[in-house]
């Protein structure tokens, strides 16, 4: 079952009362309060916290002999039943104008609910078609957050400092005199481009309005020109890189100046960064912050030398010892023999592939020397990739920069290779090798299951009927994807047929 961890506005209060009482520090918010509690290492320190879990949808279920659920309702009702809390005052609505209804109205009693909101979610009822129409990498597509107005507040605008980001993006942040909003003292905030600051006039000296927007990121609204000072300039955005001092450029269409220089100190830190986080290789225990002291010591200048890193090369480092140095070069160790290549592909930072881009590349490709050799018209054949995603896979690709960066990862012994191979890398391979499938309709297995099977064949799973989709397998009560299969002239299959194209694979 999963929900959210809240805590209630009246217990929070009841917190900062005591801890007012004991002379100790009050909490900023009841948000990061229970995020803390969540973190703690000692569960006897969470305990002490009044959490609260709110229930909301299902991760996988078996559900025996109990009857399915098809719609979001029924389940909102069902773990009701069970004895979950859910989000108080849901409402089943006919259609949009219902839906804006319904938010305005949770909008206007915001301040009654008793957990801090910032706005309202319309989820599509059904919940097959919630399946069908799937996830991005960030959200699902069968709902919708409407977020209400953030807090604002007024403040000065000190000055404005160019960063250049992984991708050699200039981004303009405001230095703000320290002001707290919503309970979060904020000293820096998002100007996001050139066009930006232009629509909204902010200059420096300015008293300008400041919120965080979906409560979480700090930005400035606008400035208050009745407050403006007298000489305050209009901002010039600088058409140099502030670090590397080379020309940036624009391209027609987008709002970002960009630095084009791929060994630009501040693209080169960010890329490491990125290579080793979460959304990279997620290499466990390697912070941002020992990376760029690699990086500004010269230690590391390209991904591939992380992995030639020895205990003796960290050792010279402030707060380093033995043991601490071993991990780290451990955890490059264990990356260099465990990363996946969906992982190696969404570490490299190619611009528009995400992690969800990667994984479908991965699914394709059996390693990244196909992938490199996939030419333009072999990368359009693949679901979810449009022109300019083919354009940017290319010239990563024909950068002789990068060229020698994957053979550096590739002598360090850092170059994994798909699980399933696609059949023009194995020859034969699985019976669904290079098909794209679907599954529509009540299985006799879990779905969960029919999926696994279907990608241990080689066949990648899509999430909607489209042109691209190869085989629909269909259940009872298999809905409108079978409808659109149909007209599409796609082939469907019953469960029994497609258990018996996978049967040599699964006897083997």
């Amino acid at each position: 079952v999963r929900g959210e961890v809240v805590i209630y506005k009246k217990d929070f209060a009841a917190i900062n009362e005591r801890r007012e009482s004991l002379g100790q520090k009050l909490l900023a918010n009841p948000r990061n309060a229970a995020a803390g509690a969540l973190r703690q290492l000692d569960v006897a320190n969470t305990q002490q916290m009044p959490l609260r879990f709110l229930a909301y949808s299902l991760g996988e279920a078996r559900w025996g002999q109990a009857e399915l659920c098809h719609f979001q309702h029924e389940l909102a009702t069902r773990l009701r039943d069970y004895g979950f809390l859910t989000p108080p005052d849901g409402k089943l609505c006919a259609d949009p104008a219902a839906v804006e209804a319904y938010v305005e109205s949770v909008r206007q009693g915001r301040a009654d609910f008793p957990m801090e909101i910032d706005g309202a979610v319309a989820k599509q009822d059904d919940l097959e078609a919630q399946e069908a129409l799937g996830f991005t990498a960030r959200a699902p597509r069968f709902a919708i957050a409407f977020k209400f107005p953030a807090m604002q507040v007024h403040t000065r605008l000190t000055g404005i400092e160019i960063q250049v980001g992984r991708t050699g993006v200039l981004t303009p942040v405001a230095q703000l005199e320290p002001v707290a909003v919503g309970g979060v003292m904020v000293t820096r905030a998002t100007l996001h481009n050139e066009d930006e600051i232009l629509a909204k006039d902010v200059r420096v000296g300015d008293t300008v309005i400041v919120q965080r927007a979906g409560d979480v990121i700090p930005e400035v609204v606008g400035p208050v020109l009745e407050e403006r000072p007298s000489g305050a300039r209009p901002f010039e955005f600088p058409h140099i890189c502030p670090v590397c001092g080379e020309p940036a450029h624009r391209e027609p269409g987008e709002a970002a100046w960009r630095c084009g220089n791929i060994s630009c100190p501040a693209v080169r830190l960010r890329s490491i960064c990125h290579f080793v986080s979460k959304a990279g290789l997620d290499v466990q225990g390697v912070g941002q912050k020992w990376i760029e002291q690699l990086v500004s010591s010269g230690h590391v200048t390209s991904p591939e030398q992380l992995f030639r890193l020895t205990v003796q090369d960290l050792l010279p480092f402030a707060r380093m010892g033995d043991v601490l140095a071993r991990k780290i070069v451990d955890a490059f160790d264990d990356a260099r023999h465990n990363a996946t290549l969906a992982r190696l592909i969404s570490a490299l930072g190619i611009r528009h592939v995400g992690e969800q881009t990667a994984r479908m590349l991965a699914a394709h490709f059996h390693d990244m020397d196909a992938l490199a050799a996939a030419d333009t018209q072999r990368l359009l054949e693949l679901p979810d990739v449009g022109p300019e995603v083919a354009s940017s896979i290319r010239s990563f690709f024909e950068s002789p920069a990068n060229q020698h960066m994957l053979a550096g990862l590739r002598e360090a012994g850092l170059w994994p290779v798909a699980a399933a191979e696609p059949a023009e890398a194995v020859g034969e391979g699985g019976p669904l090798q290079g098909k794209n499938i679907l599954f529509t309709g009540t299985l006799s297995m879990a779905r969960g299951k029919a999926k696994q099977l279907a990608e241990t064949a080689g066949a990648v799973v899509l999430g909607s009927v489209s042109k691209k989709l190869d085989i629909l397998v269909v259940g009872e009560n298999p809905g409108s994807k079978l409808e659109k299969a149909q007209s599409l002239g796609i082939t469907v299959l019953d469960e029994a047929a497609f258990l018996n194209l996978l049967a040599d694979r699964m006897d083997a």
